[in-house]
């Protein structure tokens, strides 16, 4: 779900910039859509990349060409931030939910080890009377379910309230991310439409 979310989010993103770039005085092209806008965009990164593994970038260009490279330059380190972020945010989800069942599977292992040594503690039981001893046992077995109960009603109060914690954590994630998002939407966005027109005046 997160996913295909994601990838709505940036199909719209990339309509949105094509739309743009056609309002751009001079443009070269009548037509253009936001999948043929993202081919193009990773065209000029991996040509700018390899240009920049050059001995010509390390040696320096012409000066009618700096602000072409400046502009792609920055392209590149905003593309590399942004794929960072976004190994980075996928890393920290998968480590909250290897903590969340960890977390889980412990506080289930010390209600099962409870339930046990209260077992092992009534048939140690001493009591030579055989029907005190199974009253005994009758009790103790009742206040070990009733103890259990409790366990597992404290457990679940903790996991929802963690849940419900969890939640707003993510909720206020999700809104930074946006922001975020946004920004640097916008950032290459704007870059975008610096080099375009840049190339039409060449």
């Amino acid at each position: 779900m997160a996913l295909l979310k994601l990838v709505k989010n940036t199909t719209k993103a990339w309509d949105a910039l094509a739309t743009k770039l056609l309002e751009v005085p001079g443009f070269g092209r009548t037509t253009l859509d936001g999948k043929k806008a993202a081919n193009r965009f990773y065209q000029l990164l991996r040509v700018h990349r390899r240009f920049q593994q050059s001995s010509q970038y390390l040696s320096g260009v012409e000066q009618e060409e700096t602000g072409k490279i400046v502009l792609l330059d920055e392209l590149v380190q905003l593309f590399d931030e942004a794929m960072d972020q976004r190994n980075a945010d996928r890393a920290a989800m998968h480590a909250k939910v290897t903590e969340k069942e960890a977390a889980a599977s412990f506080l289930r292992d010390q209600a099962m080890q409870s339930g046990k040594r209260k077992s092992v503690e009534t048939d140690e039981s001493t009591d030579i009377d055989v029907v005190g001893r199974k009253r005994k046992a009758i009790f103790e077995s009742h206040e070990r379910g009733i103890e259990l109960e409790r366990e597992g009603l404290a457990f679940e109060k903790y996991k929802l309230q963690m849940e419900l914690e969890e939640r707003e954590k993510e909720r206020l994630e999700r809104i930074q991310q946006r922001e975020f998002e946004m920004k640097r939407n916008d950032d290459i966005m704007s870059l975008l439409l610096q080099l375009a027109s840049k190339l039409q005046k060449e």
